[in-house]
This record gives structure tokens, C-alpha cells and sequence, in this order.
């Protein structure tokens, strides 16, 4: 999770008193261009899984959807109660994965689009892709040969499959040889059984 810089871009440096709770599911950190100096400098941290309290115009600046399409931050609801200020955590879980999964779906279709604009219709091999859409791969089964894209190292869906193949071959054929070793222990300690009985025997008739 790498730190998005963002030259330009600053807050307006009101309201700095106030503060809003913010989560995410994946976690976020940003460089602040403005924002008042924190434990981390500029750079502002949301942990994954973690309610965290932050100035009210960071919070403001990292729930606008326009210039953050791709984070799944979402704010917190606070409630006073009796016993204090209570936060809406499984509300805030809800919005942040309903947020996080718009977030995969933008990322990714643009990365394909960029692929095959790039690279596919070009004939060109087609580059690693960035970590975060190997996560969103992972966590949402997308599948690049869908696309057409193949990048340099992967191995086709084809090539997986005969892969599979293979090593269900080889797993196959090491459970045969145990079993044929194990057949051949047996009939060794068969073997000496049946001379121990014939040699008993003749001993008894002697």
C-alpha cells in the first residue's frame, strides 16, 4: 500500500478543530498537500479494518468520490449516547465493501482497457500487472485470459489445466509406488511366515 502523492491538490486549512472518523476495508494512506502535520508528517493513514479520528477537511477531501474513484473510504457514524459517543462500525464495514467492490470494478475494467489498447492490439507482450489489480484478481476471481491478455511470465488458462494435469499424473503415480512398496513389504513378511509355519512343521514331525 504505497502512498499516493498528489502535487496541486491542497485542503483548505478550516475547520481543523473539528475531526471525522473514517474506515476501510483495504486501508488507504495519502499525502496531504495542506493538512496539518500529524504523527506521520503529511501523510495520512486509514489502517485496514480500523476506525481512525482525522481533521474534519481530511476526512472531507478523502470522501470525495471525484478525485479518489478507487479507495474504498467511507465515514463513520457517530451516535451519543449515555455512555459517550458510540460509532456505527458495522454500518461503516457495509458502505466501505459496497464502496470497495465499485472501486475493483472501475479499476480493473480500466486496466483491461488499457491492456488491450496498449499491448493486445498491438502484438505487444503485455507487462506484469500492478499489485493492487493482482489483489482485486484475487479477491474478486477476475481472469485476464477472459481479455485476451496474457502477461509475460503467465501462463495461459490451457497451459494451467495441462499443468493440473500433470502434476495429478505425478501425484498418481508416487501413490502407486507407495502402494506397490508396501504390496511388496507384505508378501516379504508373507514369505517368512509361511517358512516359519513349514519349518515348524518339520520339526514337529522329527
Amino acid at each position: 500500500m504505497g502512498a499516493l502523492v498528489l502535487p496541486g491538490q491542497a485542503v483548505i486549512p478550516k475547520n481543523y478543530g473539528e475531526s471525522i472518523v473514517l474506515f476501510s476495508t483495504e486501508g488507504f494512506e495519502c499525502v496531504i498537500d495542506g493538512a496539518p502535520v500529524g504523527q506521520h508528517g503529511r501523510l495520512y493513514k486509514i489502517p485496514a479494518g480500523k476506525a481512525i479520528k482525522v481533521p474534519f477537511e481530511v476526512g472531507r477531501y478523502l470522501l470525495d468520490t471525484q478525485s479518489f474513484p478507487f479507495i474504498d473510504v467511507v465515514r463513520v457514524h457517530e451516535e451519543e449516547q449515555e455512555s459517550g459517543i458510540v460509532y456505527d462500525i458495522d454500518g461503516a464495514k457495509a458502505d466501505s465493501l459496497a464502496r470497495l467492490v465499485q472501486a475493483d470494478d472501475l479499476a480493473f475494467k480500466q486496466y483491461v482497457q488499457g491492456a488491450v489498447e496498449d499491448f493486445v492490439k498491438r502484438n505487444k507482450p503485455v507487462p506484469q500487472p500492478p499489485d493492487k489489480i493482482i489483489r482485486i484478481m484475487e479477491r474478486r476471481g477476475f481472469k485476464l485470459e477472459q481479455y485476451g491478455i496474457v502477461p509475460i511470465g503467465w501462463k495461459t488458462a490451457e497451459n494451467k489445466q495441462l499443468t493440473a494435469v500433470s502434476d495429478e499424473n505425478a501425484t498418481l503415480k508416487q501413490q502407486l509406488a507407495s502402494q506397490q512398496d508396501q504390496m511388496a513389504e507384505m508378501q516379504k513378511k508373507l514369505d517368512a511366515l509361511l517358512v516359519a509355519n513349514v519349518s515348524g512343521d518339520s520339526k514337529k514331525k522329527g
